[in-house]
């Protein structure tokens, strides 16, 4: 995946598209998959299949695997997906 900075208004918009009860996940979530979406760009996002998947589902424990699992070479990742599981 290329790495694509957004801004966070973008990133913000892009996460609330791609997950309809954005607002309702918790503060540290919804920080974690901005950031995610703004390192990534919305493109490469949604190929995260397995993470979104996770979390259509509330699964937050398989979502932060499956992004460990996807994005484990980068050190940001290991963090967020930290942030993710604890939410």
């Amino acid at each position: 995946m290329l790495h694509v900075k957004l801004s966070p208004d973008a990133a913000t918009a892009h996460c609330e598209s791609v997950f309809l009860e954005f607002h309702e996940y918790s503060e540290l979530r919804r920080r974690a998959l901005i950031c995610i979406m703004a390192n990534v760009g919305y493109q490469n996002f949604k190929l995260l299949h397995d993470m979104i998947a996770a979390i259509y589902a509330g699964d937050w424990l398989a979502a932060s695997k499956a992004f460990e699992r996807e994005r484990v070479r980068a050190r940001w990742a290991r963090g967020l997906s930290t942030l993710m599981r604890k939410g």
